[in-house]
């Protein structure tokens, strides 16, 4: 320790006996000083730049936006949009009604197949996450065929006119023909959605 302190009084005392010295020392501050002030003040620039231009992106894109003339048009398609894609739900006052309605339509379009032992199950009903009002009702179908009856059969579940999900599909060779077993799902809009629970069917 006395050495340390030894070498800070005979810096002093060189400091104080020979002026260029200081001025040397204050010089190598001074750009120091300067030099962390620039480094600080580039990157606060930097930032500036950066908010800078989202924001005048935003006003432009809000002043290409508020240039245009043809929002009647755009707001009569973007209707017919939400219109055309909520006639592809399908709708019912509960979850009963729901599987009922899906079972009756899938027995409809399998009943016209030429399945062997066709069965049709009821699958899960939950609630869709983050869509009040929107529950997937599922059904499994379960037959024997050939090739004509399984491409027939997805190309009703393709043409549906209320959207129906393929979640699984398969196909088994047995006994000469092939065994067929589909797992779907369709979105039902329910009416009374917040007082139904999800049950297993």
């Amino acid at each position: 320790m006395s050495a340390f302190a030894t070498a800070i009084d005979r810096t002093r005392a060189e400091l104080g006996d020979n002026p260029r010295l200081r001025l040397g020392v204050w010089v190598i501050v001074a750009i120091l000083a300067g030099y962390f002030a620039f480094v600080v003040q580039a990157d606060r620039v930097d930032v500036s730049a950066t908010e800078f231009a989202t924001a005048d992106a935003r006003l432009t894109r809000g002043r290409d936006l508020l240039a245009r003339q043809d929002w009647a048009e755009r707001l009569s398609a973007a209707r017919a949009m939400e219109a055309d894609l909520g006639a592809k739900f399908w709708r019912a006052p509960n979850e009963g009604l729901a599987q009922a309605s899906l079972r009756a339509a899938v027995d409809g379009f399998t009943a016209r197949l030429a399945l062997a032992e066709p069965r049709v199950d009821l699958g899960s009903s939950r609630p869709v996450a983050d869509a009040d009002g929107l529950w997937r009702v599922q059904v499994r179908i379960v037959g024997r065929g050939v090739g004509p009856s399984t491409l027939r059969l997805l190309h009703r579940v393709a043409s549906h006119p209320q959207k129906l999900v393929v979640e699984r599909l398969d196909l088994t060779r047995d006994r000469g023909s092939m065994r067929l077993e589909v797992l779907l799902s369709a979105y039902f809009l329910l009416d009374d959605a917040p007082g139904t629970d999800g049950q297993e069917g």
